[in-house]
């Protein structure tokens, strides 16, 4: 399923530590990104699909190689363990 598709069907805390992937790449949305995104749509969370892109990298809440995680990319449906960039 698409990341706006997981959001409409469980929110957005779903896709804390789900590794995302578009092609080859492999992506987890940073922590503070999602958070602020929450934070965002609090007031309408029905609404919160409507969120377009979000920051992530390869490592977990890793500031240094952050890309644009979109809408389209696709969710795992099973949320792993995942590394985490040291704070």
């Amino acid at each position: 399923m698409t990341i706006t598709e997981a959001i409409r069907k469980h929110g957005l805390e779903f896709l804390r530590g789900r590794v995302v992937t578009n092609g080859n790449q492999r992506l987890i949305i940073n922590d503070k990104d999602l958070d602020a995104a929450i934070e965002l749509w609090e007031d309408e969370p029905e609404n919160a699909h409507r969120h377009r892109r979000f920051y992530g990298s390869e490592v977990r809440n890793d500031p240094m190689h952050c890309l644009w995680i979109y809408g389209s990319f696709q969710v795992e449906e099973v949320a792993e363990a995942t590394p985490s960039a040291a704070s």
